[in-house]
């Protein structure tokens, strides 16, 4: 009976590896989606302001691997919990999967779109295509992120995390290609200066010392931070039902729920103490 003990013990560490793998996949259609997205259905996107139906095939095939990967990273931890089966290899995989399936994996797609930021009516010379490197300065962020959080308490804190977490950070980079698909009117800013203010943006959530909601605290209007998670989930709710009413893509809700916990992050972070 041993070796179905073992087998039990290492369920999460399959989980965790899953992820990684997912995290892999989702970059081999990132990197594949090169072959798609061409300059004459940017000039047509921007013509007729929507997109072509193979356009994004490829980027958001990889943008669903890393919100399933994702998925399976938020559920390793559980299951280990739930078996009884937490490992030191286990901390240290589900360090290595975060790194590829939250850092890696949305800078490729960060990379993809600052690329094709630069191709709206003309080749950019091949002497440019340095700049889109910038994309991967994400990742260096994450890394630094999850360095910092092992190397700390956090994970004894349960009403904030110090920074964006590196999750939140990946499905808000996950978040942009639907935006671009489904947001009438936003691919006009997709501009070279707006992927780089985003990229800066993102990045430097990640790194900064902004007190940002955990989910894994409180829902008690009595708790200060439980009102704020309350508002989060209220938000979402009613941000759905508009879209159900209105008859809009329910992909929409998904870079609306970023913005919404980032915001609300934000003003949870200056109103306390």
């Amino acid at each position: 009976m041993k070796w179905v003990l073992k087998i039990v013990k290492f369920i999460p560490n399959a989980i965790t590896l899953t992820s990684l793998f997912l995290g892999l996949v989702s970059i081999s259609y990132i990197i594949e989606s090169a072959q798609l997205l061409v300059i004459e259905d940017i000039v047509r996107l921007r013509i007729e302001v929507k997109p072509t139906t193979t356009l994004w095939a490829q980027l958001i095939a990889g943008a669903y691997f890393i919100i399933l990967g994702a998925i399976l990273d938020f559920s390793d931890g559980f299951v280990a919990r739930l078996l009884n089966a937490q490992s030191e290899i286990g901390k240290q995989l589900d360090s290595l999967a975060d790194m590829v399936i939250f850092g890696v994996a949305p800078s490729f797609i960060l990379y993809r779109l600052l690329a094709l930021s630069y191709k709206h009516g003309a080749e950019v010379a091949a002497s440019s295509e340095w700049v889109y490197f910038i994309a991967f300065i994400y990742a260096v962020g994450v890394a630094y992120r999850l360095a910092r959080f092992n190397a700390s308490n956090q994970n004894q804190i349960t009403e904030y995390f110090y920074g964006l977490p590196a999750p939140a950070a990946a499905l808000t980079v996950t978040s942009l290609p639907f935006a671009l698909l489904t947001i009438p009117g936003i691919v006009q800013y997709f501009t070279p200066p707006t992927m780089f203010a985003i990229i800066g943006t993102i990045t430097y959530l990640t790194i900064s010392k902004i007190r940002m909601l955990s989910l894994k605290g409180s829902f008690s209007p009595k708790v200060r931070s439980g009102i704020f998670r309350i508002g989060l989930m209220a938000g979402i709710a009613i941000a759905a039902i508009i879209l159900v009413v209105f008859s809009m893509p329910i992909t929409i809700l998904f870079p609306i729920t970023m913005v919404w916990y980032i915001l609300l992050s934000f003003v949870y972070h200056i109103t306390m103490p």
